[in-house]
């Protein structure tokens, strides 16, 4: 009789461990394999998030650049040609004797944003090293949009002397007409 009194208490323990697993393989693995799931789309969305405020800033850096850019644009005027700002800053360096040519060049039509490229090809013969930089240098920082597209440089020697044939193409923007 003994048997018979455990076996009820048997088959309720296996009835709640049933229910027990019921119970988790039903609602609570769901519920932790859901919020796993989750888990890996809050990463996901934190990593586009910091994506999206990188690209932000470098749209608002842009921004400011061309802010810059369209603020030298302006300061220059309109009449501004940079054969001519080049004639200038070779006679103030004292090289406007050495030049071979200057001549404009152009560029295929590709104004966007109301403006467009225009430039000069200018060759010096007879260039040192310390004209050379400070040529460079003046045409690269002087805050009127210009920029050295192309340079080609050859060695000139007449006796000991030896010097620089340099070929610069310098390229800036305009406002479209």
């Amino acid at each position: 009789m003994n048997i018979f009194k455990k076996e009820p208490l048997l088959i309720i323990f296996a009835g709640l461990v049933f229910v027990g697993l019921l119970y988790y393989i039903l609602l609570v693995s769901p519920a932790l394999s859901n919020q796993e799931k989750l888990r890996g789309l809050i990463r996901e969305k934190k990593t586009q998030l910091a994506r999206m405020e990188e690209l932000r800033d470098e749209w608002r850096r842009f921004q400011e650049a061309r802010a810059e850019a369209e603020e030298s644009l302006s300061r220059r005027g309109r009449g501004f040609s940079p054969l001519s700002f080049m004639e200038g800053l070779t006679r103030k360096i004292g090289v406007s004797d050495r030049i071979a040519y200057m001549k404009p060049v152009s560029f295929a039509s590709d104004a966007e944003g109301g403006q467009r490229r225009e430039g000069i090809e200018i060759r010096l013969e007879g260039l040192d090293m310390k004209d050379l930089v400070a040529l460079l240098a003046e045409t690269e920082f002087s805050k009127k949009l210009l920029s050295i597209d192309r340079i080609k440089m050859d060695a000139l020697s007449k006796g000991t002397e030896r010097n620089l044939k340099v070929t610069l193409q310098v390229v800036t923007i305009a406002p479209a007409s």
